[in-house]
């Protein structure tokens, strides 16, 4: 068990803006109370995992380093036959300052 550590991260789900409805995912959590539901895939490996979700905020990221991430996390135990343990990442650290 990593415990979080190292390349443990691994992502299920991302969404930003979305042109057919000129909408951000923001603005989809606010329409529906802070409410969200996506899928974890059926392939993944049975056992205890930490969902983190992160909201980043935009408005100040002209500046280098001023990107706002709200994180937020939960402990899921998945259960099922899967056995896929994607590859991940590290956090800190995946993310650098001068990422577009």
């Amino acid at each position: 068990e990593s415990k979080g550590k190292g390349n443990a991260w691994f992502k299920i789900f991302e969404e930003g803006y979305d042109s057919s409805s000129k909408k951000w995912c923001t603005d989809k959590l606010i329409a529906n109370k802070g409410k969200l539901d996506i899928t974890i895939p059926g392939d993944i490996k049975a056992g205890s995992y930490f969902l983190r979700t992160e909201i980043v905020a935009l408005h100040g990221a002209r500046r280098v380093g001023q990107c706002q991430f709200y994180p937020n996390c939960a402990q899921l135990e998945v259960t099922g036959g899967g056995s896929a343990v994607p590859d991940g990442v590290a956090l800190p650290g995946y993310y650098k300052s001068d990422d577009p």
